[in-house]
């Protein structure tokens, strides 16, 4: 299925990332099944666009983070998974070019150093690689650091609390954002697509931009799933 060398394809056969059964992908969904792409629950129309997160940020979803999606997002990120980010990032694709038709450059949520080692990947960062790879577009997550460690957000009970916790957790590298738009035909017009798995509240999308829209920088957040309206 998805991460393996191309050659091996022709010794083992496509397995759908869901069922685990032999199969012959969707186009353009790889590591899915057509059976299991039906039983997705995506988001259409309206329904992709989550509201009231922070005045002048645009957020999408992709899905509502239901079974069986939820389960493959959490392999992805706790089991040492980093092939399934492959599927996941085709329902991202699709998501970005019709919600975002004018992105110039993708970017992941970053991950604090010390997470990234004990998990050995961010997997925003493997979503947001591939989604530029797709989209035949620059991927500048190394412009966005974690700047602190913070306590995982599961632990907060609110809002609140998770953007305390959130609190200047983020910066930028201004000289790689200025080489970039000197060099970009849109210059300060040009649209980053800040990439996240999940959204819970919306805190860590919302902290993760502000630096960027701080520097004058046009963001729109994506996510895979979220349960949010």
């Amino acid at each position: 299925m998805t991460g393996r060398p191309d050659g091996w394809s022709l010794l083992l056969p496509p397995v759908c990332c869901f069922c685990q059964r032999v199969c012959r992908p969707v186009a353009g969904y790889p590591g899915i099944c057509r059976s299991c792409l039906a039983r997705l629950p995506l988001r259409f129309g309206a329904q992709r666009q989550l509201a009231g997160l922070a005045e002048g940020f645009s957020v999408y979803a992709a899905a509502y983070y239901q079974s069986p999606l939820r389960d493959l997002l959490l392999r992805l990120k706790f089991s040492n998974a980093p092939q399934l980010s492959v599927a996941l990032t085709s329902l991202l694709t699709d998501l970005v070019r019709q919600q975002v038709p004018d992105a110039a450059a993708v970017l992941a949520v970053p991950l604090h150093r010390r997470r990234l080692l004990e998990r050995g990947y961010n997997q925003s960062g493997l979503l947001a690689k591939q989604l530029a790879a797709a989209l035949s577009l620059p991927d500048l997550s190394a412009g966005l650091v974690r700047c602190r460690e913070t306590c995982r957000q599961s632990e907060t009970t609110s809002r609140a609390e998770r953007l305390a916790n959130l609190d200047q957790a983020f910066g930028i590298d201004r000289n790689l954002w200025q080489a970039w738009l000197s060099a970009c035909p849109a210059g300060g017009r040009a649209r980053l697509v800040l990439v996240d798995d999940v959204l819970t509240t919306g805190a860590t999308l919302a902290a993760a931009a502000r630096p960027l829209r701080q520097a004058g920088l046009a963001v729109t957040g994506v996510v895979v799933a979220s349960n949010a309206s």
